[in-house]
């Protein structure tokens, strides 16, 4: 839309929701950019000068600009609606940037989680998921796992250790472990079932505790009990030599010369100046999960636990779980359970359990198989009991809470990582996208790539900002662009492009504003935002009267008297300003207004006429 004067040039339409969207000199006034004036003589066309602005007069609602009617003779704001009866089912009645109550659909601006798609009905949004995935359709941060597809719909679609639970196969003592303490939890048809560990005793789902093994004085004389969950081990004290099991027990121990000259389980060895008997494992440090045990000829040696397996004397490593296939506990040895399809021993700590696993509740799980593990697109692994949680390649960010993309700048898209899989938009390599499932999970496919999804301008990363709940390159106010930009449409912009100036006026930037002025040797008309135009022309009798005058043939070089009136130089159009031509005959240049309505012009409140 343009408004202004036909014979000197039309400037285009600002339409605003205040004065910082006006060039300098202009106020925002019924959704346009208004230019100041004291007399209706400073506007232009059928404008009017009211409360110091020129505003559009009409006849009706034709002669209006866009988004205007015509009332009591001014155009104003349109309103399309009241209140949401005024609009379709499916949109409702809000506000645009210039304060016009308009009618938008209702799913504008709502951002779904990942697979789901919004719909609207009786003038409301509601978010859903898509046909074949169930979950979260909500967007923002609660909605960044969204949507999955429907793995399961009844717990016989899972294995017997898992249950069907929010349409996805859990492993069922994670979902839900109704177990007490120092109980272990294991399924069989897709139920959890409790027992108590091996050596306790009790109800098993509201607590069990130790049995006392060695409450009968199972080891021969002079030894020390220790119970051992559902069995017991017997052990000579410190300095105590023999066998703690039977015959005549833990003897103080002898001197002697030789080793045939101690019990089997000892040898003779030198302390202190004095040789006595010892115990062949006093002093012998195996590995997790191995025990040291006395062999033939007054020997040692370490030896893994039934059901283990390993280098028994490697005290870093150690003997683990000697891995066993099971459908049900009765598949496994005693004292061991099915768990994830691997028999398993119950543990009182990490050592006793695989690398890859940790003790939890008297039970070797892998920690990383637990829910919320790590953050939002983390990898979690487990290194000597321990779960690790880390961003993957490309990722940035905290991985116990959120994972995001690392920008990577670019010219074109191949500057990017798999150039086929990425393209580059506003120099950066943003992933392409049919589906959110392409995505990240805090990410979203909008229009073939993966855009970040955000609540707040600080869920961005640096340069970016949150338009419409996703990370995007714009801005939401001046202060987002520099001083030589503004933002426009949620983006910065050259003020200038297109110039907001009247005909024949510079456009400049200060401030984020632009600024019209009017080149040397011209005027406003009253101002640079509505016109600039020559100065009025010199009434002469020849040439050497007017400005510049002399010999100059080309346009530019001066002026000449033509019909009594000092006229410009040129040798076409393009020499001559927007209101004027070259007329070729005189070889000067004619304001339009003279050479097609010299009478109406007369008494014309443009001087550039005369």
């Amino acid at each position: 839309d343009f408004t202004g004067d036909p014979f000197l040039g039309c400037t285009r339409l600002l339409y605003c929701s205040g004065d910082a969207q006006c060039p300098s000199g202009t106020r925002c006034s019924n959704g346009l950019c208004s230019a100041a004036c004291t007399s209706s003589r400073d506007c232009v066309g059928e404008q009017q000068c009211i409360t110091g602005l020129c505003q559009p007069t009409c006849r009706s609602n034709t002669t209006c600009p866009a988004q205007h009617y015509c009332a009591s003779g001014l155009c104003m704001p349109d309103m399309q609606c009241m209140n949401d009866n005024y609009c379709d089912d499916s949109e409702h009645c809000r506000s645009n940037e210039m304060g016009q109550m308009q009618c938008r659909p209702a799913c504008e601006g709502l951002l779904c989680g990942r697979n789901a798609v919004c719909s609207s009905s009786n003038h409301k949004a509601s978010c859903a998921c898509k046909p074949g995935y169930v979950g979260n359709p909500a967007g923002g941060q609660s909605g960044h796992l969204g949507c999955h597809r429907v793995e399961c719909n009844m717990h016989s679609d899972c294995s017997g250790d898992k249950v069907c639970e929010e349409n996805r196969c859990k492993i069922s003592c994670l979902a839900n472990n109704p177990c007490g303490p120092n109980a272990l939890c294991s399924a069989e048809k897709h139920k959890q079932i409790c027992y108590c560990q091996p050596g306790y005793t009790g109800d098993a789902y509201f607590g069990c505790h130790l049995i006392d093994v060695c409450a009968s004085k199972p080891c021969a004389p002079g030894a020390r009990c220790d119970n051992t969950r559902g069995s017991f081990k017997c052990h000579c004290p410190l300095g105590m030599v023999g066998d703690p099991y039977m015959g005549p027990g833990c003897q103080s121990a002898a001197q002697c010369t030789r080793d045939d000259q101690c019990p089997n389980e000892a040898r003779c060895v030198k302390t202190e100046g004095q040789a006595k008997c010892k115990g062949v494992c006093e002093g012998v440090r195996c590995g997790p999960n191995a025990e040291c045990l006395a062999t033939e000829h007054h020997s040692s040696s370490c030896v893994c636990r039934q059901g283990y397996m390993g280098n028994a004397s490697d005290t870093s490593v150690g003997c683990r779980p000697r891995p066993q296939s099971c459908h049900t506990n009765s598949d496994c040895p005693a004292n061991y359970y099915c768990y994830g399809e691997l028999c398993r021993i119950s543990c009182q700590s990490d050592e006793e359990c695989g690398l890859g696993e940790k003790c939890l509740q008297g039970q070797c799980n892998n920690p990383c198989e637990r829910q919320g593990a790590c953050g939002v697109n983390s990898l979690c692994n487990v290194v000597a009991h321990r779960k690790v949680c880390f961003c993957p390649r490309g990722f940035t960010g905290s991985p116990d809470t959120e994972c995001i993309r690392m920008p990577v700048s670019c010219e074109s898209s191949k500057d990017c990582p798999a150039s086929s899989q990425h393209t580059c938009k506003d120099n950066l390599c943003i992933p392409k996208c049919i589906g959110d499932n392409d995505c990240a999970l805090n990410e979203k496919c909008s229009n073939g790539t993966c855009l970040l999804t955000c609540l707040t301008h600080s869920d961005c990363l640096a340069g970016s900002l949150c338009l419409s709940h996703l990370c995007s390159l714009g801005c939401s106010s001046d202060t987002n662009c520099s001083p030589s930009l503004s933002c426009r449409g949620s983006q910065c912009a050259d003020p200038c492009a297109p110039s907001p100036c009247g005909p024949n006026a510079l456009c400049t930037v200060s401030n984020h504003r632009a600024v019209c002025s009017c080149p040397a040797g011209l005027i406003g008309l009253p101002s640079a935002n509505t016109a600039c135009v020559r100065q009025p022309a010199l009434p002469c009798a020849e040439n050497r009267e007017c400005r510049g005058s002399g010999t100059g043939t080309g346009a530019g070089s001066g002026e000449v008297c033509v019909e009594g009136r000092c006229r410009p130089l040129c040798s076409q159009d393009a020499g001559c300003l927007t209101n004027e031509r070259c007329d070729t005959a005189a070889g000067v240049c004619m304001s339009l207004c003279l050479m097609t309505h010299p009478v109406y012009y007369l008494n014309s409140k443009f001087s550039s006429c005369f």
